[in-house]
């Protein structure tokens, strides 16, 4: 099943809009949790898993959308496994380009208007798990792009 693009997390707030971005563009999405039609259900923190999706896919780009934790974060430990060990061995395994997407929380939030140059400063879990992960891409894959966003949650 060669596809150009793997959208890792498609069933996710922002997977899911990736996804239908370009799912008529030859590309397929993972989901975690529940069986959608046209996404491979995996748990890509499990051993092998990962390097079972990309040997069946063979995506050209890996866009990876996986997102643990925020005011969620209940499990720092899972949070690490899906925030960072993924794009850990994404690097080591995967020899195409990686689209990251990251969070305005690698930074504390003190000032806002971040730009890229600006020092991260994560001052929670879910802020830091991300920052590691974008050290790892930093560190071991040059072909790779870190997009940060927001999402503005109202409160009642």
């Amino acid at each position: 099943m060669d596809k150009k693009i793997l959208i890792l997390g498609a069933s996710g707030l922002l997977g899911k809009e990736i996804y239908n971005f370009f799912k008529d563009r030859d590309c397929v999405g993972t989901t975690f949790r529940k069986d959608i039609a046209g996404l491979i259900r995996t748990d890509l923190t499990e051993k092998g898993n990962l390097e079972k999706v990309l040997k069946t896919v063979r995506p050209q780009i890996v866009i990876n959308c996986l997102n643990l934790g925020g005011f969620l974060d209940k499990n720092p430990e899972q949070t690490k496994r899906v925030n960072f060990g993924v794009n850990k061995r994404l690097t080591k395994i995967f020899d195409g380009k990686i689209v990251f997407f990251s969070t305005d929380s690698v930074f504390d939030g003190e000032r806002g208007d971040y730009i890229e140059t600006d020092k991260p400063n994560p001052i929670n879990n879910y802020g830091a798990t991300k920052h590691i992960s974008e050290q790892i891409l930093l560190s071991n894959k040059k072909d790779s792009l870190i997009a940060k966003y927001a999402m503005n949650v109202a409160k009642k």
